[in-house]
């Protein structure tokens, strides 16, 4: 399996270093995050329409909505702010949402793409993802989540490096996170598919200072075959 870093053109220059070809991430709180990715593929398969008229008329249903760069949740365009970002367009559910993006963006998106295919991780600490809940009404969603005593929320949604457009997440089995604290312990909750969100996600706990690996596991289908 070939692993596989963010492209450097997404990095703000002063928030990582590299070493040994890996890019590391620098925090606020010195917790340092490195991300690799390994992707176990065993059938990816994409709908494609007969009738040119449904193309058209899905790919204008697309064009319409984009994802938060901040938190993913997926809403229309016209209902969001957006900017430029390293030549793209970001989209977020409300002005102090792109404030704060601002301050640290790469601290909150990360993206990781393969073939024509982006996956996009959010990371959150409890309190910044409580707060942005709270402010949309949604807070409710905090007590249907059972998070223990998760330091980080992460979600991770795919999409489609050309267009931008979603990539229906139920067509993929599981995208899976694991990561590994400086001490050396695994962390490998299982990811939820939230459906108001239209992504997976699970709390993380990244109290310690140092390190983490994170490994993005996509797993499309597995079938048996028998000779």
């Amino acid at each position: 399996m070939k692993e596989q870093t963010i492209p450097k053109s997404l990095f703000h220059k002063n928030l990582y270093s590299t070493k040994g070809g890996n890019i590391i991430m620098k925090t606020r709180n010195t917790t340092t995050i490195l991300l690799s990715t390994i992707f176990i593929i065993s059938v990816f398969a994409l709908v494609v329409y007969a009738q040119h008229g449904m193309e058209m008329k899905s790919e204008k249903r697309a064009s319409d909505k984009a994802r938060c760069a901040i938190e993913g949740m997926e809403m229309k365009k016209s209902a969001m702010v957006e900017m430029e970002h390293h030549g793209r367009t970001l989209y977020f559910c409300s002005k102090e949402q792109m404030e704060m993006f601002k301050t640290n963006p790469t601290k909150y998106l990360r993206v990781i793409s393969i073939g024509d295919v982006d996956v996009n991780l959010n990371i959150l600490t409890m309190k910044e993802y409580k707060d942005i809940m709270n402010a949309m009404g949604m807070g409710g969603m905090m007590k249907m989540e059972d998070m223990g005593k998760a330091t980080h929320y992460i979600s991770a949604y795919l999409t489609d490096k050309k267009t931008g457009a979603s990539i229906a997440t139920p067509s993929v089995d599981k995208i899976q996170l694991v990561i590994t604290s400086p001490d050396g312990k695994v962390q490998k909750p299982q990811m939820k598919f939230v459906d108001m969100m239209k992504y997976h996600a699970a709390g993380f706990n990244l109290a310690k200072s140092g390190v983490y690996k994170i490994k993005v596991i996509l797993q499309a289908a597995d079938i048996e075959y028998k000779v």
